[in-house]
């Protein structure tokens, strides 16, 4: 892994972060990286896209697919070549910036040609997120045959526009702002959901590569598998839980296709198990989402901890080891099944 990970200043918790100080990404802020680990940290303020237009329950929240662009950023600077896949990733407690910001971290250590990461904010005492990256090399990524959407639209139902679609969010308490709207249409099809994605105009977009606000359309068409789109009352919202991992073999594109089906498997109570691809107006798969894990949000939009596991100190486990100790505690508080365990025990292998 890159040396050049530690040219940044060896900085305590309680080092503040320059805020005019010039940013390797536009979510990820300074390299304050030490001996112990490698380590990035951003001061959100909650006026930055991500958040002033992601509210949920009426608080400014950081996507999920927000945390995979940071730690994939992070990655690539660590590792000097690009990111191919992100696997194994749970969320543990929604990122929630009110008052005077939040500071949060993205730390990363080495697991052979891996890199396991974490997210975390309060000096590290408050896990958000954990999953591994692999670099592109590692990888071996095979370009897949493109989708056929003439077929997809061919085969739907008569398309729900976006605007319905957000209408829906904002009755069930997810609001998206003009940066997190980017579903222009959605087509339902007996066993698939077909979406129209785009980067709303005006979004920032340089120096991204899972750019948020149209991962997270992608992620929304999921509001397509409801049985009824009538009714804003009779399902809650879909968030993201765990995720089996992401192929990234191209940047999101700013104009596309979000592909959803069922994947094997069982999702646990009150879930539904995803693969989803972002597709060019090809076709051609440009990311890759697998044994997406959406659990139905709290009614009261309660943003406590999803799993009770501490993060690692210094996100210096023992590798394999603890991703089994994660998995064996959230399998007996409930927080995930035996067929979710099955599944996480072959992402360990």
């Amino acid at each position: 892994m890159s040396a050049a990970a530690f040219a940044g200043p060896a900085a305590g918790p309680d080092t503040p972060v320059d805020a005019g100080a010039a940013r390797p990404h536009p979510l990820l802020g300074a390299n304050v990286s030490t001996l112990r680990g490698y380590r990035f940290r951003t001061h959100f303020t909650g006026a930055e896209f991500v958040l002033a237009d992601h509210v949920v329950a009426g608080r400014p929240t950081l996507p999920g697919v927000a945390q995979l662009e940071l730690a994939r950023a992070a990655g690539e600077l660590v590792a000097e070549e690009p990111i191919g896949r992100l696997h194994g990733v749970v969320w543990f407690r929604p990122l929630v910036v009110t008052g005077g910001g939040l500071t949060v971290d993205v730390g990363l250590r080495s697991e052979g040609v891996a890199l396991a990461f974490e997210v975390t904010s309060l000096d590290g005492t408050v896990l958000h997120a954990r999953g591994r990256l692999t670099p592109t090399g590692a990888a071996r990524l095979a370009q897949p045959a493109p989708v056929d959407l003439v077929a997809l639209r061919n085969r739907a139902s008569e398309p729900l526009a976006g605007t319905a679609c957000y209408r829906i969010f904002d009755d069930s308490g997810l609001h998206y702002g003009p940066s997190f709207r980017g579903i222009e249409a959605l087509y339902r099809t007996p066993d698939a959901v077909l979406a129209r994605v785009v980067l709303p105009a005006g979004t920032p977009s340089t120096g991204f590569v899972l750019h948020p606000s149209v991962l997270d359309a992608a992620l929304q068409s999921a509001i397509g598998f409801r049985d009824d789109l009538t009714d804003p009352g009779t399902d809650q919202p879909y968030v993201p839980f765990d995720l089996g991992g992401v192929e990234i073999l191209g940047p999101v594109p700013a104009a596309g296709w979000a592909y959803a089906r069922p994947a094997a498997g069982v999702a646990g109570s009150g879930g539904r198990r995803l693969d989803v691809d972002l597709l060019d107006d090809t076709g051609l798969p440009r990311v890759r989402l697998r044994n997406l894990t959406l659990r139905a949000m709290p009614g009261d939009g309660a943003t406590g901890p999803v799993a009770a596991v501490p993060p690692t100190d210094d996100v210096n486990g023992t590798g394999p080891l603890d991703e089994l100790e994660r998995m064996l505690s959230r399998l007996a508080s409930g927080h995930i099944d035996i067929s979710d365990a099955k599944n996480q025990l072959e992402e360990m292998q």
